[in-house]
């Protein structure tokens, strides 16, 4: 859906420019080749994106959190020395452990003008979908990231299973002993990759115009028919999502090809950077 209007117009010279972009895609794999099961779209560490009938294109697919029938985590039991305790587990099933595709996207520009003074600015929104961070599983794997920051007195907040003589779990119990920081931040060791899996959502603002647009009587001796100074910044903020601000990383340059799926994939993408410049526009 596009959409361009003036909500505003006035005499005195006074102009409100608006523009909204808005698209939203749902899609369903119908079937495959006969004998195949699922196709891979792309490969993150120990699971995978991929195209399997009857669900949605883009299904992340992998390890998760082993929990209990009511949703607690489970994690393991200290030895018989009392080390190796509040491990977090991982269900080795084939998880969904969320879609790489965004529930609706959109971009808002307006534009404020009067008497040669402009200002405008761009907001990109991308709501709704996952996305797997290659550089958050680095930085847990290699005890950088700001998830491993906390290395002492640490509790697990997960449960220990019960089981009776027959070896069959019968209830579940918290665990409150000691951990170990590499126990404690195990994530990408254990391959539990739904802790990697975060909300690709954002808002950016991705462009902010000042300028200024010279008359037509300043320009009776010049060589040119427009003049217009401007002060442009780009990708200056984005809102929200604290998963991207604490890994440093960009959530809209997370893609490294023009393959569909590789939206649903970041692999350790440059840190962003915003930009601040000056625009001088000379027409003849």
């Amino acid at each position: 859906i596009f959409v361009n209007a003036t909500p505003i117009q006035t005499r005195s010279g006074f102009q409100w420019d608006a523009t909204i972009n808005f698209s939203k895609n749902k899609t369903t794999v119908v079937s495959l080749a006969p004998g195949i099961e699922a196709i891979v779209l792309a490969d993150v560490q120990e699971g995978q994106i991929e195209a399997r009938p009857g669900e949605s294109y883009g299904n992340i697919v992998g390890n998760a959190f082993e929990r209990t029938p009511d949703g607690r985590l489970i994690v393991t039991a200290p030895d018989a020395q009392g080390n190796g305790g509040g491990k977090y587990v991982a269900n080795r099933e084939n998880n969904i452990l969320g879609n790489i595709q965004p529930d609706w996207m959109a971009g808002v520009s307006n534009t404020l003008s009067y008497k040669g003074f402009s200002v405008s600015a761009l907001l990109d929104f991308k709501i709704g979908g996952k996305l797997f961070s290659n550089t958050k599983y680095f930085q847990n794997a290699r005890g950088i990231g700001k998830d491993t920051e906390k290395r002492t007195n640490l509790k697990s907040d997960g449960v220990i299973p019960v089981k009776n003589d027959a070896g069959e779990v019968t209830g579940y119990v918290p665990y409150d002993g000691p951990v170990n920081p590499i126990d404690y931040n195990n994530m990408a060791w254990a391959g539990i990759l739904e802790y990697f899996v975060i909300d690709a959502s954002y808002i950016n603002l991705r462009e902010v115009t000042i300028g200024y647009t010279f008359s037509q009587s300043l320009l009776s001796k010049l060589p040119f028919t427009n003049v217009k100074l401007s002060l442009v910044g780009r990708d200056l903020l984005y809102f929200g999502n604290k998963d991207f601000r604490n890994l440093g990383i960009a959530p809209d340059a997370s893609a490294v090809s023009t393959d569909a799926a590789e939206q649903g994939v970041e692999r350790m993408s440059i840190p962003p950077t915003r930009s601040i410049g000056f625009n001088v526009g000379l027409t003849f």
